[in-house]
């Protein structure tokens, strides 16, 4: 009977010394941040981001974002869309 090991990437990126994610000069953080404010999944942004969906949860929950504001209208950007929709 043979096992099959199964080993996962693990991408760390834009860390301080400490382990603490780097959100001032970390473009990845930035863009997961920006893509979450967007409104998108978070398997789409791990995917887009190179980094896993438990990367992008932590990231979210230490900038104190949630998807669904997006979705409930609650967000800057949420507002900007429904405005321009709400003008023409």
């Amino acid at each position: 009977m043979s096992v099959k090991i199964i080993t996962r990437k693990k991408v760390v990126r834009n860390f301080h010394k400490n382990g603490r994610i780097n959100y001032q000069r970390g473009a990845i953080s930035f863009k997961c941040i920006r893509m979450a404010h967007c409104g998108f999944s978070q398997r789409y942004i791990a995917s887009q981001c190179a980094l896993t969906i438990g990367q992008v949860s932590y990231r979210l929950r230490q900038m104190d974002t949630k998807i669904k504001r997006y979705r409930n209208g609650e967000g800057p950007i949420a507002e900007k869309v429904i405005k321009a929709f709400i003008e023409k």
